[in-house]
């Protein structure tokens, strides 16, 4: 009896119904995955869980995977992409990150916009460098290749690009379009220690006639800065690179009025100084993480093989059973 209750207990899990219900609930977890981030990740999980006992089940209980091995390995890979996905889902990050040339990266920086429950620590991207990087253009402002220069004592120095990642422990940094010039300030009080730091101008060239950043200084003064690099001709291939001294013009815009400011000057503001240190360029990066990804990627291409097995089996089959009804027709001599 308990046997029976069990057994048919499977059978159910088994179902194609089931099936069905299940990738109509990741179908509607999806969507709700990009709607509503709060039910994340859970919209996804359990549906995929849902699925991988569906699966597992129907490989236990129906003996047509059994009479047919290949087939029956290409649904053990689907389970175990299933199972991956789910993996990935609770320890994945996604986030970005803008830095400039000569800067470390700084975990504090890191804007996190999706994570699962046992995504890394922010600290995991420390003991990242950035080094020169510069942006090829052809004529209509069409973005060429992009080489950023990073460096980790663990990797030592690399060049990447939009399609060449930096990878470090997992992590992978894409370049990304978002990247322009940064002022390099010092920031002098006229009580206290002196502060370094930098402002970042807007995206260039997809703004280069709006180069302007608003910054509240240490003494709650507002104090913009206008850049005014020279424009880009647009017929012609350029590229974007660190500025030298002699090409930055630079204007900061106080409640008193405006002044020049000129790399190495030192100019008075409220409640202290400023100087401009350098004029140097930023870029932004697409910080990835996902653990499950080469083993998803091992499973897929292994479920291809296997079920490329089958069907080649499976004709081999029919050809046989034709032959020998077709031997079997044949007139006797």
């Amino acid at each position: 009896m308990f046997q029976s209750s069990v057994k048919d207990g499977l059978v159910r899990l088994a179902s194609t119904r089931l099936t069905v219900l299940g990738c109509c609930l990741l179908g509607v977890g999806l969507l709700m995955h990009h709607v509503w981030q709060r039910a994340a990740p859970w919209t996804i999980l359990i549906p995929i869980m849902l699925l991988a006992v569906n699966l597992a089940t129907s490989l236990l209980v129906d003996p047509r995977f059994r009479r047919r091995p290949a087939l029956f390995c290409f649904h053990l890979c689907l389970l175990l992409v299933a199972l991956l996905a789910g993996w990935g889902e609770l320890s994945h990050l996604h986030a970005r990150i803008s830095v400039i040339e000569g800067q470390h990266f700084d975990p504090a920086e890191l804007e996190v916009t999706s994570h699962g429950i046992f995504a890394p620590a922010r600290e995991r991207v420390s003991g990242i460098a950035q080094g020169p990087l510069s942006v090829e253009y052809k004529p209509g402002l069409n973005r060429g290749s992009t080489r950023s220069e990073l460096y980790s004592a663990e990797t030592g120095r690399l060049v990447v690009g939009d399609d060449v990642p930096f990878r470090r422990d997992g992590f992978r940094f894409y370049t990304t379009p978002n990247k322009g010039f940064a002022a390099v300030l010092t920031w002098l009080p006229d009580r206290g220690v002196s502060e370094a730091g930098a402002v970042h101008f807007p995206s260039f060239p997809a703004r280069q006639i709006m180069q302007s950043v608003d910054w509240r200084s240490p003494s709650e003064e507002m104090i913009q800065f206008v850049l005014r690099p020279s424009l880009v001709d647009m017929g012609l291939p350029w590229e974007l690179a660190r500025p030298s001294p002699t090409d930055v013009s630079m204007v900061i815009k106080t409640a008193d009025g405006q002044a020049p400011l000129h790399i190495g000057k030192v100019i008075a503001v409220k409640g202290g100084r400023l100087r401009l240190d350098s004029v140097v360029l930023w870029m932004g990066y697409r910080v990835s993480y996902n653990p499950a990804l080469p083993w998803l990627l091992a499973s897929a291409s292994l479920a291809v093989l296997f079920m490329a097995m089958h069907f080649l089996s499976s004709l081999k089959g029919r050809e046989m059973m034709l032959h020998a009804h077709r031997k079997g027709e044949a007139p006797c001599q």
